[in-house]
């Protein structure tokens, strides 16, 4: 799959809660994340665009297909970046809403911590 694709199934994997947003200078994707189709609270901010998923992704690959084997190692990234996502949503502090992506994982940052 290339960036554009990885991008595209990550917003369809937020189960329709996502939609992407740009500002003047950075890309995001915004979702309210949701426990058995409820609410959470506040949208969250996860920053990344289709080029540092697909890098991001790419670099977690042979952890992916661990986690998930049988499925393709790129779709096995995905679902353990989904894993990182939700670990960060549901450790977060009040006021994190911001994810960034790095090496490692997920974090959850407020504002004034980007």
């Amino acid at each position: 799959m290339n960036d554009e694709e990885l991008y595209a199934e990550l917003l369809r994997r937020l189960q329709g809660r996502a939609h992407a947003a740009d500002t003047s200078s950075v890309s995001m994707i915004e979702f309210s994340p949701a426990v058995d189709g409820v609410s959470t609270g506040s949208p969250v901010r996860l920053h990344v665009t289709p080029v540092s998923l697909g890098d991001h992704l790419r670099a977690m690959a042979s952890d992916g297909d661990r986690a998930f084997p049988g499925e393709a190692p790129l779709i096995g990234a995905l679902q353990l970046f989904l894993v990182h996502i939700d670990e960060a949503v549901n450790t977060r502090q009040p006021g994190q809403n911001d994810l960034v992506v790095k090496p490692g994982g997920v974090w959850a940052l407020s504002p004034d911590e980007l």
